[in-house]
C-alpha cells in the first residue's frame, strides 16, 4: 500500500484552508477494480483447469466425477497462488474502508472547526478591560467567603 493513512487523518486545526484542499484528494484507491480483475482471472483458470482435467485426466485421480474435479481445483497450485491472491487485495479493500470511514469523521471535524473559527471561537476575547471598581468588588467577595469560613 502506497499511502499512510495515519498521516492522512491528522487534522491541522490551524491550518483549515490547507486541510480543506488536501483533504478531497485522499480518497482515491482502485484496488475494488483490482478485486473483479483477479475474480476473472480465477474463473479462467478455473475453467482452463477443469478442462485440462477433463480431456486429460491425471493418474492419481481414480475416477472422474463432479466431486473429485472440484476437490482436485480446490489444491491446484495455479488456482491456490490465485485465491491467495484475491485474499491480499480483499485484505487492502478492508484496510481502505476503515480508512475512509476514519477520513468522514475528520470531514466532519473539519467543518466544525470552520464553524467554529467563523463564530470567532479561537479569537482573542473581547470586551472591557477590568476597572479598579471591579477589583473592589473582587476583593470584597473574597473577604465575604473568607469570614463565611471562620464563622463555620
Amino acid at each position: 500500500m502506497d499511502r499512510n493513512f495515519e498521516q492522512d487523518i491528522v487534522l491541522n486545526k490551524y491550518k483549515l484552508e490547507d486541510e480543506c484542499e488536501r483533504h478531497s484528494g485522499v480518497y482515491h484507491s482502485t484496488e475494488k477494480a483490482n478485486l473483479d480483475v483477479e475474480k476473472d482471472r480465477l474463473t479462467l483458470l478455473e475453467s482452463e483447469v477443469e478442462l485440462e482435467i477433463r480431456k486429460n485426466p491425471p493418474e492419481d485421480l481414480p475416477k472422474i466425477t463432479e466431486s473429485t474435479i472440484k476437490a482436485y481445483l480446490g489444491q491446484h497450485e495455479k488456482l491456490v497462488k490465485q485465491r491467495n491472491k484475491i485474499n491480499e487485495i480483499k485484505k487492502k479493500i478492508y484496510h481502505l474502508d476503515s480508512a475512509v470511514t476514519a477520513l468522514e469523521h475528520k470531514k466532519s471535524m473539519i467543518s466544525y472547526l470552520v464553524t467554529l473559527y467563523s463564530m470567532k471561537y479561537y479569537s482573542e476575547p473581547q470586551g472591557r478591560k477590568p476597572t479598579g471598581a471591579d477589583n473592589t468588588q473582587m476583593e470584597y467577595r473574597k473577604n465575604i467567603r473568607t469570614r463565611r469560613k471562620d464563622k463555620i
